[in-house]
């Protein structure tokens, strides 16, 4: 959703820039897939959303040539319920994904079919989203979570924040450019009540993997509870802008229904320092995360691997390395 949202989704029309070899023509009928036809104007994204339910008339959208940042906000506005919010970007994911399926492995997707996949990925959605969420509490009063519920906080941003709390991101390369392994940032900020009276931890590092956005985003919440057992930092909340991964960490058991069993040990290992750490795991708003954010894609446009860490006045080199 947040390659859509900057511009940075691999439409033929923008990957063919890239490559001789990238046809820009939808292969569902033949005309330039830019973001806008491949979602709302293609004739298999209009009957995806004519058949939706809530249905959604997709010629009463407005046509933009670049993007669809007018369009969904004309679609996706506060009234909108949480599970039909919800159901619409899944739907974005699935109509993306078909059309993955049939360009890289000529493979038909039927409209049902579509449906019941985004249909069942929503519900997985209801049943483990809490049923209470604070959008207002400070993280300067701690709640100890519970098998079954936790607080988030979407409103807080590192420069109000005055207990002990800690912001992750991951930055990857936009998708024409990958291919294998790819240089992916970390960005780790610690703010608060920390060793030698210092206020604040940034944290710039890289790491190569398989650029997927969950796997990056795991890496990066790794390194924080790593940095945290080193320097002994407890009762720390965790902020993350990955939903799902913030519910995941939250779960008494993450590794039963996994997001993606590849992930197991790394979560794993990550839940169990958090929890020796007696850490909270928060779901914070993409816009309360910039700074982490900015670390992270500073440290993946870098040509270094080196891990850096600074403490005010303090630089540390070496706090923790990737192989």
């Amino acid at each position: 959703m947040w390659r859509l949202m900057r511009r940075a989704l691999a439409t033929g029309a923008r990957a063919s820039r890239f490559s001789t070899k990238i046809a820009k023509q939808c292969k569902y009928c033949n005309q330039t897939e830019t973001d806008m036809h491949l979602f709302f104007s293609c004739k298999f994204s209009r009957a995806v959303w004519f058949t939706a339910n809530p249905s959604l008339l997709t010629h009463n959208l407005p046509k933009e040539p670049d993007g669809v940042q007018d369009t969904l906000t004309h679609i996706l506005t506060p009234t909108l319920s949480q599970p039909t919010f919800h159901l619409f970007i899944t739907i974005l994911w699935y109509i993306w994904k078909a059309r993955n399926d049939k360009c890289f492995n000529d493979k038909q997707w039927s409209i049902t079919y579509l449906h019941s996949q985004a249909q069942a990925d929503n519900n997985v959605h209801l049943t483990l989203t809490p049923t209470a969420i604070s959008l207002n509490t400070q993280f300067t009063q701690r709640t100890p979570p519970t098998a079954n519920t936790t607080q988030h906080n979407n409103n807080t941003s590192p420069d109000t924040v005055t207990a002990t709390c800690c912001y992750t991101d991951a930055s990857i390369p936009s998708q024409p450019l990958i291919t294998g392994t790819t240089p992916i940032g970390l960005g780790v900020i610690f703010q608060g009540i920390l060793p030698a009276g210092h206020r604040k931890l940034c944290i710039k590092a890289q790491v190569r993997l398989q650029a997927e956005v969950l796997q990056a985003e795991i890496m990066a919440e790794n390194l924080a509870v790593q940095v945290a057992a080193l320097l002994r930092i407890h009762d720390c909340n965790l902020a993350t802008d990955s939903q799902i991964l913030a519910q995941w960490l939250n779960r008494s058991q993450p590794t039963q229904n996994p997001i993606d069993w590849r992930f197991n040990p790394i979560i794993s290992a990550t839940k169990k320092i958090g929890t020796n750490l007696s850490f909270i795991y928060r779901h914070i708003r993409r816009q309360f995360n910039h700074t982490a954010h900015s670390l992270a894609k500073q440290s993946r446009q870098s040509m270094t691997t080196r891990c850096n860490c600074s403490v005010l006045d303090v630089v540390i080199m070496n706090v923790l390395s990737f192989s």
